[in-house]
């Protein structure tokens, strides 16, 4: 699930036949400022993500005839969490520029903002608890500062973290890649919050190392700056996803100037190559085994 920050002035979803311009597609406004939502007029709309219920969660600041102005996360039916709410005995009080959520199929959100019992960076939440904040160990780590929020459809949430001067991907009880980690044999120098994770656990992940840069697996490298793709060159990425089968897309800079949207899929040749390799391996093992017993 990708989110979204472009300025939106509303939402809209595509669904099956009907009214649209493009035969076979109807257009539908799902949300836009106006719209009164759990009792709520809403405002422009800076920023969302959707589930696979086609449920969307999305930031906006709203009126209302007895409080005045508020700011607050909403999908199209419902008001999700506002500034001044009460989450797990403590008070959110501050968005601050953390504007973004996640949703998962359950309607689940997790989000970042600032509580009034917590100090410093904002922290990690749902609905129901705060997951990280300032202090808080994970792994072994401190945590100095936290945000970006993910979280999919087993309620698993995780996020961008800082810790001794460091960083990396947090999931609640781990860290799953950090800025000194080698992956696929290279040594990342520096890790991006831009990142997604699957019902698997998978993180596609933005990271540096020597002389370049890449989309990543915490235990792959799936491209990188310079790989020819179409006859253009990658010169830089943004906005990786990775879905339960484990392929991973991503937008891509070339050096011609233009952009474009890549789908990294594993060759079926090479994942063939490995579950024969595999095979034979363990074929070979119980032949092995077999000769020392028998002799």
């Amino acid at each position: 699930m990708r989110f979204f920050a472009c300025g939106f002035v509303g939402v809209l979803v595509l669904a099956g036949a009907g009214f649209g311009e493009v035969e076979g597609v109807e257009l539908q406004i799902i949300a836009k400022p106006g719209d009164v939502i759990d009792g709520k007029q809403i405002g422009e709309i800076l920023a969302f993500q959707m589930n696979n219920s086609d449920e969307v969660v999305f930031f906006t600041s709203f009126n209302t005839e007895q409080n005045g102005f508020g700011r607050g996360i909403f999908t199209q039916s419902r008001l999700v969490v506002s500034e001044g709410d009460v989450i797990d005995g403590h008070e959110f009080f501050w968005f601050g520029n953390y504007v973004g959520a996640d949703i998962n199929a359950a309607g689940e959100v997790a989000f970042c903002g600032y509580f009034e019992s917590t100090l410093g960076p904002p922290s990690i939440a749902t609905l129901e608890r705060i997951v990280a904040s300032k202090g808080d160990v994970v792994d072994g780590k401190v945590l100095t500062g936290q945000y970006q929020a993910r979280i999919n459809d087993s309620g698993e949430v995780s996020y961008f973290g800082y810790f001794d001067d460091n960083r990396g991907i947090f999931t609640e009880d781990r860290l799953v890649v950090a800025v000194g980690d080698t992956v696929d044999g290279k040594i990342l120098s520096g890790v991006n919050g831009d990142f997604e994770v699957n019902n698997a656990g998978e993180i596609a992940f933005i990271a540096y190392f020597e002389n370049g840069g890449g989309i990543f697996t915490q235990d792959r490298l799936i491209a990188q700056i310079g790989d020819i793709v179409d006859g253009k060159i990658i010169s830089y990425f943004s906005s990786p996803e990775i879905n339960d089968r484990g392929h991973v897309a991503f937008l891509a800079t070339f050096d011609d100037g233009t952009r474009g949207i890549v789908l990294a899929v594993p060759e079926p040749c090479v994942m063939a190559q490995l579950l024969f390799g595999g095979l034979v391996l363990a074929v070979a093992v119980v032949v092995r085994r077999n000769v020392r017993f028998d002799g």
